[in-house]
C-alpha cells in the first residue's frame, strides 16, 4: 500500500522539479507517501508509518523531525518550492485572463491562519499558509502585517508567463491600510 503511494507522490514532485537537493526530496517523498497512506499529521504516526508494523519507528520519526527543522528549508527555499507548484499547477486551469486567489483567515484555538488558496470548480488547491501562534482576531494591525508579508512572497513566486492573480476577500479585509497598500503594490483585488 505504502509503495503505490510513494510511486504517485515521486511521479507529481518529478513534476514539479523542486529547488531541493537529493536528500531532501527524498524525505519530502517519503512524508507525502506516508501522509497520504495514514492520513494524519503528527510526526509520530508518519514514523510509525514508514517504519512498518514490526520494524522500530524511532529512526523514521528521527528522520522526519530532521527534514521538517532543517534550516535549509528556509522562507526563499519554500517560495522557490510554491514558484516551481504554481508552474506546473497554473497551465492545467486552461486559458484564462486572471486565476483567483482567495485569502482568509481561520481561527482554532488561541491560534490563527492566513490561508491563500486557488479555488477551482468547488474545490481549492492550497498555495500558502501563514500560521500565528497567538490569536489575531481582535488584533487588527496584526492581521494586517501578517497579509502584507505573505501577499509579496505570493506575488514573487507568481510565474510571469502566467496570468495574473485576483485576490477574492471577505468583509474582514476591508480595512484602509491594507486597501491602500494593495493598491500602492498595484495587486488586483475583488472585495
Amino acid at each position: 500500500m505504502f509503495h503505490a503511494h510513494y510511486a504517485a507522490v515521486r511521479v507529481f514532485v518529478h513534476h514539479l522539479a523542486l529547488p531541493f537537493p537529493r536528500h531532501q526530496r527524498e524525505n519530502f517523498l517519503r512524508l507525502g507517501a506516508a501522509f497520504l497512506t495514514r492520513r494524519s499529521l503528527p510526526v509520530r504516526r508518519l514514523a510509525r508509518t514508514l517504519a512498518g508494523p514490526s520494524r522500530s519507528h524511532r529512526a523514521a520519526d528521527k528522520r522526519l523531525r530532521r527534514f521538517l527543522g532543517n534550516p535549509r528549508l528556509d522562507e526563499p527555499t519554500r517560495d522557490a518550492a510554491l514558484a516551481a507548484y504554481l508552474r506546473f499547477l497554473l497551465p492545467r486551469f486552461g486559458a484564462r485572463s486572471f486565476v483567483p486567489v482567495m485569502l482568509d483567515w481561520t481561527f482554532i484555538k488561541g491560534k490563527a491562519i492566513l490561508w491563500a488558496q486557488i479555488p477551482y470548480r468547488g474545490r481549492s488547491f492550497p498555495l500558502l499558509a501563514h500560521v500565528q501562534g497567538f490569536p489575531k482576531a481582535q488584533d487588527e494591525v496584526g492581521r494586517t502585517a501578517c497579509e502584507q508579508h505573505l501577499l509579496p512572497r505570493l506575488r514573487h513566486a507568481w510565474p510571469k508567463e502566467a496570468p495574473e492573480p485576483l485576490l477574492l476577500m471577505d468583509r474582514g479585509f476591508d480595512k484602509g491600510p491594507l486597501l491602500s497598500w494593495l493598491l500602492s503594490q498595484e495587486i488586483r483585488i475583488l472585495d
